[in-house]
């Protein structure tokens, strides 16, 4: 991780920066998802089989500079010098689904336990939003992308996953705010039929040493 890939999305997240440079003063580490798309390397061996729709998931990090007049990364309208600006440790964020500010990144997971899975399986397929991971007897999992879409040479930018496994329908992200919004396309889209929920948080990921930090 010595350098960064160099890309623009849209107007909150300007050029990402190499991590030579990085300082807990001068920025943030941003964790952000991606799906990619099926390429050569996923084409089927036998001449005239068709190749799996199906892409994958990676994360990506990243350094983002703010300077200490800049706003905030956390939406909070004071200057990053005033707010969340410190020396002692680093912060993960990762964009709201509004694109105004920031979160934490806690990984989260949202678990339906009592769910009709091959109904719920049938209403995801035909939902063309959702960005397919797989498609197994036992399984299916699909990643929700950014709204509107982002692209770039990396894959399409994603919020998180929806995934059907033994034991329900699960929904894993990377922030609070993306999990309540994406809690909410999910009833909005299955309906009251998905029954009680239980939700798995992990700490916050803040600890980062830069490359050559000692």
């Amino acid at each position: 991780m010595s350098t960064c890939l160099s890309v623009s999305l849209y107007p909150l997240l300007p050029e990402y920066e190499s991590f030579l440079d990085a300082t807990p003063e001068k920025g943030v580490i941003i964790v952000e998802y991606w799906w990619q798309a099926p390429n050569r390397l996923h084409a089927p061996k036998k001449r005239g089989a068709v190749p799996a729709p199906h892409g994958t998931k990676t994360s990506m990090v990243f350094f983002k500079r703010i300077l200490a007049g800049d706003k905030c990364w956390c939406g909070s309208a004071k200057t990053f010098g005033k707010c969340h600006r410190r020396s002692d440790d680093w912060t993960y964020v990762s964009l709201d689904p509004d694109r105004r500010a920031y979160s934490p990144v806690i990984l989260v997971e949202r678990i339906f336990p009592q769910i009709n899975a091959a109904h719920v399986r049938a209403q995801l397929k035909r939902d063309r939003r959702l960005l397919p991971i797989e498609d197994a007897p036992d399984r299916a999992e699909w990643a929700l992308p950014a709204h509107p879409p982002m692209v770039n040479d990396i894959g399409q930018l994603v919020i998180g996953t929806i995934k059907i496994a033994a034991h329900g329908l699960y929904l894993e992200t990377n922030s609070e705010k993306r999990l309540e919004h994406m809690t909410g396309l999910v009833t909005q889209l299955l309906g009251a039929g998905l029954g009680a929920s239980e939700t798995r948080r992990a700490e916050p990921q803040k600890h980062f040493a830069a490359p050559g930090a000692r």
